[in-house]
Protein backbone atom coordinates (compact mmCIF):
# COMPACT_ATOMS: atom_id res chain seq x y z
CA UNK A 1 0.00 0.00 0.00
CA UNK A 2 1.20 3.49 -0.73
CA UNK A 3 1.38 6.14 1.95
CA UNK A 4 -0.99 8.97 2.78
CA UNK A 5 -1.04 11.50 0.00
CA UNK A 6 -1.08 15.23 0.83
CA UNK A 7 -3.81 16.36 -1.54
CA UNK A 8 -6.36 18.80 -0.16
CA UNK A 9 -9.87 17.32 -0.33
CA UNK A 10 -11.61 20.69 -0.55
CA UNK A 11 -9.38 21.72 -3.43
CA UNK A 12 -10.18 18.52 -5.28
CA UNK A 13 -13.90 18.96 -4.60
CA UNK A 14 -13.74 22.55 -5.83
CA UNK A 15 -12.03 21.44 -9.02
CA UNK A 16 -14.70 18.89 -9.90
CA UNK A 17 -17.48 21.32 -8.99
CA UNK A 18 -15.90 23.96 -11.25
CA UNK A 19 -15.73 21.72 -14.32
CA UNK A 20 -19.00 19.84 -13.78
CA UNK A 21 -20.87 21.29 -16.75
CA UNK A 22 -17.88 21.01 -19.10
CA UNK A 23 -17.37 17.44 -17.88
CA UNK A 24 -21.03 16.64 -18.60
CA UNK A 25 -20.61 17.92 -22.16
CA UNK A 26 -17.35 15.97 -22.60
CA UNK A 27 -18.51 12.64 -21.14
CA UNK A 28 -22.16 12.62 -22.17
CA UNK A 29 -24.12 9.36 -22.13
CA UNK A 30 -21.32 6.93 -22.98
CA UNK A 31 -18.03 8.59 -22.02
CA UNK A 32 -15.37 10.33 -24.08
CA UNK A 33 -13.48 8.33 -26.77
CA UNK A 34 -10.84 7.27 -24.23
CA UNK A 35 -13.49 5.72 -22.01
CA UNK A 36 -15.65 4.34 -24.83
CA UNK A 37 -12.83 2.53 -26.60
CA UNK A 38 -10.47 1.60 -23.77
CA UNK A 39 -11.67 1.88 -20.18
CA UNK A 40 -15.34 0.87 -20.42
CA UNK A 41 -14.74 -2.26 -22.55
CA UNK A 42 -12.03 -3.30 -20.07
CA UNK A 43 -14.40 -2.85 -17.13
CA UNK A 44 -17.09 -4.90 -18.85
CA UNK A 45 -14.57 -7.66 -19.59
CA UNK A 46 -13.52 -7.73 -15.93
CA UNK A 47 -17.13 -7.90 -14.80
CA UNK A 48 -17.57 -11.25 -16.53
CA UNK A 49 -15.39 -12.77 -13.82
CA UNK A 50 -17.25 -11.15 -10.94
CA UNK A 51 -20.15 -12.61 -9.01
CA UNK A 52 -23.21 -10.62 -8.04
CA UNK A 53 -25.36 -7.83 -9.39
CA UNK A 54 -25.00 -4.91 -6.94
CA UNK A 55 -22.44 -2.35 -8.17
CA UNK A 56 -21.16 0.85 -6.55
CA UNK A 57 -19.33 3.30 -8.82
CA UNK A 58 -16.97 5.40 -6.68
CA UNK A 59 -16.29 8.77 -8.30
CA UNK A 60 -19.22 8.30 -10.66
CA UNK A 61 -19.07 11.83 -12.11
CA UNK A 62 -22.03 12.43 -14.41
CA UNK A 63 -23.13 8.81 -14.05
CA UNK A 64 -22.35 7.60 -17.56
CA UNK A 65 -20.94 4.26 -16.37
CA UNK A 66 -23.81 3.38 -14.06
CA UNK A 67 -26.21 4.09 -16.93
CA UNK A 68 -24.34 1.69 -19.19
CA UNK A 69 -24.19 -0.94 -16.46
CA UNK A 70 -27.89 -0.60 -15.70
CA UNK A 71 -28.64 -1.33 -19.36
CA UNK A 72 -26.79 -4.63 -18.89
CA UNK A 73 -29.05 -5.57 -15.98
CA UNK A 74 -26.83 -4.55 -13.06
CA UNK A 75 -28.30 -2.80 -10.02
CA UNK A 76 -26.13 0.30 -9.90
CA UNK A 77 -25.35 2.97 -7.34
CA UNK A 78 -22.93 5.89 -7.44
CA UNK A 79 -21.14 8.32 -5.18
CA UNK A 80 -18.95 11.30 -5.91
CA UNK A 81 -17.14 13.95 -3.90
CA UNK A 82 -18.62 16.74 -6.04
CA UNK A 83 -22.22 17.76 -5.42
CA UNK A 84 -22.37 19.42 -8.85
CA UNK A 85 -21.29 16.19 -10.53
CA UNK A 86 -24.00 14.35 -8.60
CA UNK A 87 -26.55 17.01 -9.61
CA UNK A 88 -25.72 16.44 -13.27
CA UNK A 89 -25.88 12.67 -12.80
CA UNK A 90 -29.31 13.06 -11.21
CA UNK A 91 -30.69 14.47 -14.45
CA UNK A 92 -30.41 11.09 -16.18
CA UNK A 93 -30.16 8.59 -13.32
CA UNK A 94 -32.24 7.47 -10.37
CA UNK A 95 -31.37 10.13 -7.79
CA UNK A 96 -32.11 7.77 -4.91
CA UNK A 97 -29.15 5.67 -6.04
CA UNK A 98 -26.69 8.57 -6.04
CA UNK A 99 -25.03 10.32 -3.12
CA UNK A 100 -22.46 13.04 -2.53
CA UNK A 101 -19.83 11.44 -0.28
CA UNK A 102 -16.06 11.31 0.15
CA UNK A 103 -14.84 7.71 -0.13
CA UNK A 104 -11.81 8.61 2.01
CA UNK A 105 -13.99 9.21 5.07
CA UNK A 106 -17.07 7.18 4.21
CA UNK A 107 -18.37 4.12 5.99
CA UNK A 108 -21.53 2.15 5.28
CA UNK A 109 -23.37 3.77 8.17
CA UNK A 110 -23.18 7.09 6.30
CA UNK A 111 -24.80 5.79 3.12
CA UNK A 112 -28.39 6.61 2.35
CA UNK A 113 -31.05 4.18 3.54
CA UNK A 114 -31.75 3.55 -0.16
CA UNK A 115 -28.30 2.00 -0.58
CA UNK A 116 -27.49 -1.68 0.09
CA UNK A 117 -25.53 -2.47 3.23
CA UNK A 118 -22.85 -4.12 1.08
CA UNK A 119 -22.00 -4.38 -2.62
CA UNK A 120 -20.98 -7.28 -4.82
CA UNK A 121 -18.74 -5.12 -6.99
CA UNK A 122 -17.12 -1.72 -6.44
CA UNK A 123 -15.62 0.19 -9.36
CA UNK A 124 -13.04 2.94 -8.80
CA UNK A 125 -12.21 4.18 -12.29
CA UNK A 126 -9.66 6.95 -12.94
CA UNK A 127 -10.11 8.28 -9.40
CA UNK A 128 -7.13 7.27 -7.25
CA UNK A 129 -4.70 9.87 -8.61
CA UNK A 130 -6.91 12.62 -7.19
CA UNK A 131 -7.36 11.31 -3.65
CA UNK A 132 -5.77 12.67 -0.51
CA UNK A 133 -5.61 9.32 1.31
CA UNK A 134 -5.62 6.32 -0.98
CA UNK A 135 -5.21 3.85 1.89
CA UNK A 136 -8.35 5.09 3.63
CA UNK A 137 -10.30 5.01 0.36
CA UNK A 138 -9.39 1.39 -0.34
CA UNK A 139 -10.09 0.35 3.24
CA UNK A 140 -13.52 1.95 3.03
CA UNK A 141 -14.19 0.18 -0.27
CA UNK A 142 -13.37 -3.08 1.47
CA UNK A 143 -15.84 -2.25 4.25
CA UNK A 144 -18.54 -1.58 1.67
CA UNK A 145 -18.09 -4.91 -0.13
CA UNK A 146 -19.61 -8.30 0.47
CA UNK A 147 -17.21 -10.90 1.85
CA UNK A 148 -16.52 -12.31 -1.60
CA UNK A 149 -16.94 -9.01 -3.42
CA UNK A 150 -14.81 -7.69 -6.26
CA UNK A 151 -12.96 -4.39 -6.56
CA UNK A 152 -12.21 -3.06 -10.05
CA UNK A 153 -9.71 -0.19 -10.29
CA UNK A 154 -8.47 1.66 -13.36
CA UNK A 155 -5.62 4.19 -13.23
CA UNK A 156 -3.61 6.13 -15.85
CA UNK A 157 -0.65 3.99 -16.88
CA UNK A 158 2.62 5.87 -16.26
CA UNK A 159 3.95 4.86 -19.68
CA UNK A 160 1.77 7.57 -21.21
CA UNK A 161 3.71 10.23 -19.33
CA UNK A 162 6.94 8.59 -20.45
CA UNK A 163 5.86 8.44 -24.10
CA UNK A 164 4.42 11.92 -24.49
CA UNK A 165 6.09 14.02 -21.82
CA UNK A 166 9.56 12.61 -21.19
CA UNK A 167 10.76 10.73 -24.31
CA UNK A 168 14.47 11.40 -23.68
CA UNK A 169 14.60 10.56 -19.96
CA UNK A 170 15.00 7.36 -18.00
CA UNK A 171 11.56 6.62 -16.57
CA UNK A 172 11.19 5.42 -12.99
CA UNK A 173 7.71 4.04 -12.30
CA UNK A 174 8.34 4.10 -8.56
CA UNK A 175 9.06 7.82 -8.21
CA UNK A 176 6.06 9.63 -6.73
CA UNK A 177 5.64 13.25 -7.79
CA UNK A 178 3.03 15.88 -6.99
CA UNK A 179 2.03 18.49 -9.54
CA UNK A 180 -0.86 20.27 -11.22
CA UNK A 181 -3.10 19.05 -14.01
CA UNK A 182 -5.24 21.42 -16.07
CA UNK A 183 -8.58 20.29 -17.46
CA UNK A 184 -11.01 22.62 -19.23
CA UNK A 185 -8.94 25.56 -17.95
CA UNK A 186 -9.23 24.57 -14.29
CA UNK A 187 -6.21 23.23 -12.41
CA UNK A 188 -6.07 20.50 -9.78
CA UNK A 189 -3.26 18.72 -7.89
CA UNK A 190 -2.47 15.16 -8.93
CA UNK A 191 -0.09 12.34 -8.09
CA UNK A 192 1.95 10.89 -10.95
CA UNK A 193 5.02 8.73 -11.36
CA UNK A 194 8.08 9.70 -13.37
CA UNK A 195 11.59 11.13 -13.34
CA UNK A 196 12.62 13.50 -10.57
CA UNK A 197 11.93 17.13 -11.36
CA UNK A 198 9.45 16.49 -14.16
CA UNK A 199 6.14 18.29 -14.34
CA UNK A 200 2.67 17.75 -15.73
CA UNK A 201 1.69 21.39 -15.25
CA UNK A 202 -0.61 22.70 -17.97
CA UNK A 203 -1.15 19.19 -19.31
CA UNK A 204 -4.57 19.52 -20.91
CA UNK A 205 -7.24 16.81 -20.92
Amino acid sequence: MVGVRPLDVEQIKGFWDAIADEWEAKIGDEGDPFRRHLITPLIFDLLTGCAGNLILDVGCGNGYLIRLLAKQGYETYGLDLSQKQISNANKRNDGERLTQQNIETLNNRQLSANFPSAFDIIIVSMVLDGLGNINAALENCSELMNENGSLIITVPHPCFYALFRFPDETFNYLFENHDLLTMVNVTKPVIYYGPSGTSVSNHQM
